[in-house]
């Protein structure tokens, strides 16, 4: 049987669905803690601004569980972790973001401009093989190019705010309609400043 909410021991209860309908579990808090943000090495030698601080923490499943070809056994230790970020920490961190963001969407939009067959580069076509091999070469480095902003991206991403696409509007992002964002927030422990 489930306890529906925590009881004298902290321990908390929780459902999921498996082949044999809704299956409940019983959940035990562990111990936590916010580790600060560490430079990207090798490509940065600083943190990045808004770059997120580290929540890790450890569950205790009180009860076996089991979905398709996983399982866990009882009293088995959940180690996680997650990105955090404080309220300034946040917005600070969408700023740096959009930038890499952006860079990697245009250096997109380039490439696919150039390979249009409707309005894209002509010497494509293969009229004359001097013309063609020109083309060929003016893709090959907007697609070096993409790559090197994608590859800075995807650097970053990990550590920075994630953007939804609701909120993404182009280039800008409404940062205040992401801090009012209610189901974004929590409160940093020990603090009665907001977390996400």
């Amino acid at each position: 049987e489930c306890i529906p909410q925590y009881d004298d021991d902290g321990e908390s209860c929780a459902s999921y669905i498996n082949d044999k309908g809704q299956q409940d579990v019983q959940i035990a808090p562990g111990q936590w803690r916010i580790e600060p943000p560490l430079p990207l090495l090798p490509s940065y030698a600083n943190i990045l601004p808004g770059q997120a601080s580290t929540l890790r923490f450890h569950l205790t499943l009180l009860t076996s569980i089991q979905r398709n070809t996983i399982s866990f056994p009882e009293d088995q230790i959940l180690l996680l972790q997650s990105n955090t970020f404080r309220t300034q920490q946040y917005s600070s961190g969408v700023r740096t973001l959009l930038p890499y963001q952006y860079a990697k969407e245009m250096s997109q939009q380039q490439l696919e401009e150039q390979l249009n067959h409707e309005t894209g580069d002509r010497r494509l076509d293969g009229k004359d093989l001097f013309e063609t091999l020109g083309g060929y070469k003016d893709v090959a480095e907007l697609v070096l190019e993409r790559d090197e902003k994608r590859r800075k991206w995807k650097e970053v991403e990990g550590v920075l705010p994630k953007l939804d696409s609701s909120i993404n509007t182009g280039r800008r992002v409404d940062i205040d309609k992401l801090l009012q964002d209610e189901r974004r927030w929590g409160i940093w422990p020990g603090d009665t400043e907001l977390m996400s």
